[in-house]
């Protein structure tokens, strides 16, 4: 629960296994220092400063006890010994759907880690309500989602309130980085990994087209052919188009989320960067509900964004 722009709202952070052997050998990923930090410092910090004081942490089995001694002893914010822990096998970007899905229906599993190998200290408490240990808390509401490592400042607050003001099902956060003249051609030169192609329309501050660019590099199979909807472009007159935006992991999800990825549909989504919120995207405009009506909206500028942003603005 939270207060202010938040408020009634739960929150999940997802403590992701990084690939950066050999930099974190022997460490939990979202323990990596940042600025004399753990990275999971900032996403807890991001959450306090917006009111919140319970949250969920979902952390891999291999990072489960290093995690849970960082939340419950040696975080120094509100969120120290308050945090709902859920142990998963494993926690990448192309498996971490899961989380919703299991948060959702079962609840934070806490104490019940699904190794009993993992050799939990049986007095350290993961719950925030020690009267009832065994109670497992489950993803019931709207809520703030921190899908990937990230430092920034304030901004969870403001993007609720767009949530609730347009009556959204996802908002989300878009960051383009200013980039210098000479800079130009690297503009142009694709990233390792996936791109993302945002359609983005100004005027409503809404997100209408999201595609992941993978190694097929098109919608339907053929390398170097992407398919934009026809009914789309009639749909929207005036619409930018950008490569240069990226997703950068925080988001604002309506509580019915989880329960359609349990769904015979939703079961074949797997990573929420990658699958789930352009599913979300671009199905808001097709009936019946949820799906009907429903806007996903996209605050440019993680760092300073404003109630009254608009999408896709570089300046």
């Amino acid at each position: 629960m939270a207060a202010s722009g938040a408020a009634d709202m739960q929150a999940v952070v997802l403590a992701s296994q990084q690939p950066l052997w050999p930099i974190n050998d022997g460490m939990a990923s979202a323990l990596l220092p940042v600025l004399n930090r753990p990275l999971l410092f900032y996403q807890l910090a991001l959450l306090e400063r917006a009111g919140f004081v319970e949250a969920f942490v979902a952390v891999a089995k291999e990072d489960f006890k290093q995690v849970a001694g960082y939340v419950k002893e040696e975080h120094p914010g509100p969120l120290r010994g308050r945090c709902h822990l859920h142990c998963v096998e494993a926690l990448d970007g192309d498996y971490d759907a899961a989380v919703l899905r299991e948060l959702s229906a079962a609840g934070a599993n806490g104490h019940a880690a699904p190794d009993a190998e993992l050799e939990l200290n049986p007095n350290l408490d993961l719950t925030s309500t020690p009267e009832a240990p065994t109670a497992r808390p489950k993803l019931d509401r709207d809520f703030v989602l921190l899908a990937a490592p990230v430092v920034a400042e304030g901004c969870l607050r403001q993007l609720a309130d767009l949530f609730r003001a347009e009556t959204a099902d996802l908002a989300f956060v878009l960051r383009a980085p200013p980039v210098a003249p000479d800079d130009a051609k690297r503009r142009k030169k694709r990233d390792e990994g996936a791109d993302e192609l945002h359609a983005l329309c100004p005027e409503t501050n809404r997100c209408v087209y999201q595609h992941v660019m993978d190694d097929a590099d098109g919608e339907d199979g053929e390398s170097g052919r992407l398919v934009i909807p026809k009914a789309l472009l009639k749909r929207n007159r005036q619409l930018r188009w950008s490569v240069n935006h990226h997703d950068v992991g925080i988001y604002v999800v309506a509580s019915w989320v989880p329960k359609f990825l349990e769904t015979a549909e939703g079961e074949l989504i797997t990573s929420i960067q990658r699958e789930l919120v352009p599913y979300l995207i671009n199905h808001q405009f097709r009936g019946p509900a949820p799906f009907g009506g429903a806007a996903v909206l996209a605050a440019s500028r993680p760092a300073s964004v404003e109630a009254s942003v608009r999408a896709g603005t570089d300046g």
